[in-house]
C-alpha cells in the first residue's frame, strides 16, 4: 500500500528524490510555501495558480513534506547551496570579462 499516494520518487545523482506525479520535485513545492507568510486555504489555491497545479496537488506534496521535512529541508538547502555557488562562479566570469 502506497503511504503517500500521487508521489513518485525519480533517480538522480546524488540519489532519489520524492515528486508529484506528472508534477515537479516536493522540494520545488516545500521552498515555495516555506517563502510565503500565509498558511491558509488561500495560500494554496494562489500557489496552485502559480505554478499551475492543483490544490490536491499541493496538499500532496506539503502532506509528504510535513513527514520528511528534514530530508526535504536538504534538498532545499542543497539546491541552494549549488545556485550559490553557480552564481559566485558567474560572477567572477563577469568580473574577469570586464577587466
Amino acid at each position: 500500500m502506497n503511504a503517500h499516494p500521487g508521489i513518485t520518487f525519480r533517480p538522480g545523482p546524488v540519489g532519489r528524490r520524492p515528486g508529484l506525479v506528472g508534477g515537479p520535485d516536493v522540494w520545488e513545492i516545500a521552498r515555495l510555501f516555506k517563502g510565503i507568510p500565509e498558511r491558509n486555504d488561500d495560500a494554496i489555491q494562489r500557489m496552485a495558480e502559480l505554478i499551475n497545479l492543483t490544490p490536491q496537488q499541493i496538499r500532496t506534496a506539503l502532506r509528504y513534506y510535513s513527514e520528511h521535512q528534514q530530508e526535504i529541508d536538504a534538498w532545499i538547502q542543497r539546491n541552494d547551496d549549488e545556485a550559490a555557488q553557480a552564481e559566485a562562479a558567474w560572477r567572477r566570469e563577469q568580473a574577469v570579462l570586464k577587466s
